[in-house]
């Protein structure tokens, strides 16, 4: 195991412990931050911040672009994660209407509204499911509870309420 000191400073002695050689090795720094780092998302830079001595790691903060598409990207994928178990969950209805709660139920966070207000396209598909959610809620004759089909309701009243007063088109 070799230790790596940086060679100006005694501060960083014994922080920084590499067993084997990388690629960043041989590249130089002004290549990472110029041409390296721009290309990359918000995980990425903390994986190749990891990868540095902590003499060479970035502080830069990302722009405000960046963040926002990373904040996009995560908030799309946990809805994603969320319509994948109400793809799963086919056979039991009253898991399926409670996760259609769940999903609907984040949509009137703030974080999760915004990809409402921002795409049209979703933003009418999700009012038109909501108006089938209340119609098939109150015909529905199946085995699930009338207190889970009524959260369902609440909540989507809730959600078509903040689409009409912040967004109305």
């Amino acid at each position: 195991m070799q230790l790596f000191v940086h060679p100006e400073s005694s501060k960083y002695e014994h922080s920084y412990r590499k067993t084997r050689p990388t690629v960043l090795d041989e590249i130089p720094l002004d290549v990472i931050r110029v041409f390296i780092v721009p290309c990359l998302d918000y995980n990425s830079r903390i994986n190749l911040n990891l990868c540095l001595p902590s003499w060479d790691r970035l502080s830069k903060r990302m722009d405000k672009k960046s963040m926002e598409m990373h904040d996009f990207k995560v908030v799309s994928q946990a809805i994603t994660c969320v319509q994948y178990k109400i793809l799963d969950s086919y056979e039991d209805t009253t898991e399926r209407f409670r996760l259609f709660t769940k999903l609907l139920k984040m949509h009137l966070l703030p974080r999760y509204f915004n990809i409402i207000s921002s795409n049209e396209g979703y933003r009418n598909v999700t009012i038109r499911k909501i108006s089938e959610f209340i119609d098939t809620c109150v015909t529905y004759k199946g085995r699930v509870d009338f207190d889970t089909r009524l959260r369902l309701v609440k909540i989507c009243s809730k959600l078509r309420k903040k689409l009409r007063i912040r967004d109305p088109m």
